[in-house]
């Protein structure tokens, strides 16, 4: 299982983000393929941490064509970084250029989630294959900080 990492996770960079209570953040976090990449069935893009006591109130994903019959999971993972704990999308198509949005505050059947720990936003390739040189992965979280009583 290998683990590509966006340059905002790799520098562990702080997601600008308003700490106050009800404030929208939606900070949108690009990876970009220098070279054509070859991904193994398992494989995860890590992509942002978000800070702890945020609730994700939708997601949206844009990709260019990734190729072939390439499809992922978008999500959170566990604290071990070793899973998607909660998904936003399952086995979506990134085959060709597309739009996601996962919105109406539920994921995964749940109202919003209040992460009380430093979260990470990540994608699991659910196919292998070969992802074309300049091809590109925009997340975007809506989040907010969670009120005390949350």
């Amino acid at each position: 299982m290998a683990k590509f990492q966006s340059e905002r996770y790799l520098h562990n960079t702080q997601i600008q983000s308003s700490m106050i209570s009800g404030v929208i953040n939606a900070p949108t976090i690009t990876y970009k393929f220098a070279a054509a990449t070859t991904v193994a069935i398992g494989d995860f893009l890590l992509l942002a941490k978000l800070p702890e006591r945020a609730a994700i109130l939708h997601v949206e994903v844009v990709c260019s064509a990734l190729g072939g019959t390439m499809s992922a999971d978008v999500g959170t993972m566990n604290q071990e970084e070793t899973a998607i704990t909660g998904k936003f999308l399952t086995g979506a198509s990134l085959a060709v250029a597309k739009w996601f949005k996962v919105a109406d505050n539920v994921i995964e059947g749940r109202l919003v989630k209040v992460n009380d720990l430093p979260t990470t936003i990540a994608i699991e390739f659910k196919v292998a294959g070969t992802i074309p040189k300049d091809a590109v992965i925009h997340v975007t979280p809506y989040y907010r900080h969670a009120n005390n009583d949350e």
